[in-house]
Parts: C-alpha cells; structure tokens; sequence
C-alpha cells in the first residue's frame, strides 16, 4: 500500500485505544472531553487533526484505524479504494465496509461500520503488514454492491487505467462471476469501462452522465486541427472540462498565463463549433443535478 508523506503523519498521531490495552488517564481524559476521538474501537486520533485534513485523508484515516483492529474481516468497497491507491469518488462514505464469513455479535461490532456477509477467497485478499483488503477486482464488485454504478464505473476505469487488469480480463472476470446483490451495476460498469479517463473526476462526470442517458460520451479525445486534448465530448458537439483549482494557484503557476491560454483554447474550441462547459469536481460531486441541468442547457445551445 502507498504510504504517502499525509498518510504517515496521520498514522504518527493514531492513539491505541483497545480494552485490551492499559489505556492511560490522560488518555480517557481526551476521549471524555472530545480531544481524542474514536476512529475505530481501538483507534483514536486529536479532533484538531482529523477535522482539518480532507474528506478523503479523513476517510483513509478510519478506513486504516477499521481494518488494523479488524479480527478476521478484511476491509472491502470504498473503504479498501482508499487503502488500495484506487480512484474513489469525493463524496462522504457513511460506513468502512468489512467482508466477512460470520459477522461478530452486533454487541461487539465496531461503529459506523458495514459488516458484509460473503464467501471469499484467499487470493480474493491483499495481506498487508498492518491490516488486510480485499483485491483491487474484488474491492471493485463490493463497491458495485454498496454505492451503486456510478462509484463502480470509477473503480473500473482505475483498474484499466492503472494497468490493474486489461479490458479482455475485466470483461472475462465479470462472465465468471457469481450471482450477487449488485452485480447488474458492476456488469454495466464493465460495459462502459474505459481507458480514456485519467482521473477520478474525469470518470466520475463520465458516470454521471452515462447514468442519466448520454452514450455518446468520449474521455480525452483529441480535437481534429487542433494540438488540443479535452476532458470529455459529448455528442461529438459539447465539450466539458473538468478542472480543480491547484491549476490555477501555486507558487509556480503564473495565474494570468495560465488563464489566457485557456481563453485562447476556449475560442479556437468555440470557432470549430463546439460548445464549452466547464466544472470543479466539486460541482459534479455536490450536485448531479445541477452539472446535467447545465449539460443539457449547453447541448441545447450546440444543437442550434
């Protein structure tokens, strides 16, 4: 598993807080008043961390605190994207999801987490130093089964993007199979994955509006007479970009630059005839709507 410089000085600031362990009076004094708090069941961390950090270092923190006090359950669906280095979408995730042969008593179950009863296999598991995953294709299906198509779609892109598997494989796996509650969206997730996509919110926007009924959909396509690549075409007449905003701040950016060359793109893109939108992921994130009312304004336009 990538340990990234965020992630170690995360974990750096993780508290044992197990019954098992002799758990100090300071220590209980910082849960009781609300200094620490509970990641797992025998994982803590200081609020003022963990409420500064992003929703996905966030997310990575409880997934990590879960699984590393996990007895026999091995952590699976979004929760195991994020430990695995797989695209997740940034949206909140309720619960760690846990895969498991018997589910503990509920009495002893850890909070806020998704027991899945299933059978699995060996090879279906990744045996890390600190705690154990499901692989990258299984942790795929069990997203299909806990968010639904579009969240699969994103991780199937990843598994082709990420040379995780090739499309012949992904489509020979998902034949093989087995029946399972969510296994309509991983198998329409397969139909449509691609290796255009070159990133979560790239894919994720593709998802979006694949789910709400456009086909013709393209990722990173280059536009004929052009040097210009876009994000996605659709219709073969919008043209959305997705761009976050470390593209136009940073020491090293020349903001003024960088937003005449956009200009200067956006005109030449214009005067072939294409209409063009732009969004943050957070736009498409937050609000679906929203994004495909703003899609079918713009293909309207293009249309005329």
């Amino acid at each position: 598993m990538d340990m990234g410089d965020w992630k170690t000085r995360l974990r750096s600031e993780f508290v044992d807080v197990r019954g098992c362990v002799n758990v100090s009076r300071e220590v209980r004094e910082r849960l009781d008043s609300g200094e620490l708090v509970r990641l797992s069941s025998g994982v803590a961390v200081p609020a003022s961390i963990i409420e500064e950090v992003p929703q996905y270092q966030r997310d990575w923190a409880r997934s990590f605190a879960v699984g590393a006090v996990a007895q026999t359950a091995v952590v699976t669906g979004r929760a195991a994207a994020h430990l695995l280095g797989m695209w997740t979408v940034n949206q909140p995730m309720p619960q760690v999801s846990m895969l498991t042969h018997n589910p503990p008593p509920k009495p002893t179950r850890q909070p806020d987490v998704r027991y899945v009863r299933s059978r699995f296999r060996p090879d279906e598991v990744v045996q890390g130093q600190h705690l154990s995953t499901t692989t990258p294709y299984r942790t795929f299906l069990e997203i299909a089964r806990e968010a639904g198509f579009k969240h699969a779609l994103v991780a199937a892109d990843w598994l082709l993007y990420s040379r995780t598997l090739i499309a012949p494989q992904l489509q020979h796996l998902m034949r093989t199979t087995p029946r399972f509650h969510g296994i309509g969206a991983a198998r329409k997730a397969v139909q449509y994955a691609v290796l255009g996509p070159e990133s979560a919110p790239e894919s994720y926007t593709r998802a979006v509006l694949i789910d709400a009924g456009f086909r013709n959909v393209l990722s990173n396509v280059w536009i004929d007479s052009t040097r210009y690549r876009v994000d996605l075409l659709v219709e073969n007449a919008l043209i959305i970009e997705i761009d976050g905003n470390m593209k136009y701040i940073g020491p090293d950016v020349d903001t003024a630059d960088v937003l005449l060359k956009e200009k200067r793109r956006a005109d030449t893109l214009r005067n072939l005839g294409y209409e063009l939108i732009r969004f943050s992921p957070h736009d498409v994130e937050s609000n679906p709507a929203s994004f495909l009312s703003t899609v079918h304004s713009a293909l309207n336009r293009a249309r005329r």
